[in-house]
C-alpha cells in the first residue's frame, strides 16, 4: 500500500476547462493541448507552472497555477521519511477560465 501511495502521490492529474472549449493550452511555454483537457503535473514543492490559454478571438490568459496540500505524501513525510514532504504541495486538480472576447473592454 505504502508503494501505490508513493508512486500515486508524485503527482497530479489536473484538468483545463474553459468556456468556449477549444482553447489551446501552453504550460510554461509548452504546448500541451486544447480544453477540456487533462494533465498530469508533478507534485514537487519547487516544480511552479505557468500556463498560457489561446483561442482566435479571445484575449490571452497567462497566469500561475495554483497549488494545494497533497495530504497522502504529507502524512507519509511526517511519519515515516521526510522525503516525502517535497512531493506534498502540487497543483490543484481543477483549472476553470471563462474567456473574454477580444474586442471587448473590462470595466
Amino acid at each position: 500500500m505504502i508503494i501505490a501511495i508513493l508512486f500515486s502521490g508524485c503527482s497530479t492529474f489536473v484538468t483545463f476547462n474553459t468556456q468556449p472549449q477549444g482553447a489551446k493550452i501552453y504550460i510554461n511555454e509548452n504546448p500541451v493541448g486544447k480544453t477540456p483537457f487533462t494533465y498530469s503535473l508533478s507534485d514537487f514543492v519547487f516544480d511552479n507552472y505557468n500556463i498560457k490559454i489561446t483561442k482566435e478571438g479571445y484575449k490571452e490568459i497567462i497566469c500561475p497555477l495554483e497549488k494545494e496540500l497533497k495530504p497522502g505524501p504529507f502524512i507519509l513525510g511526517l511519519f515515516l521519511a521526510w522525503p516525502f514532504l517535497l512531493w506534498c504541495y502540487g497543483p490543484k486538480t481543477n483549472y476553470y477560465f471563462e474567456l473574454t472576447p477580444a474586442g471587448k473592454d473590462s470595466l
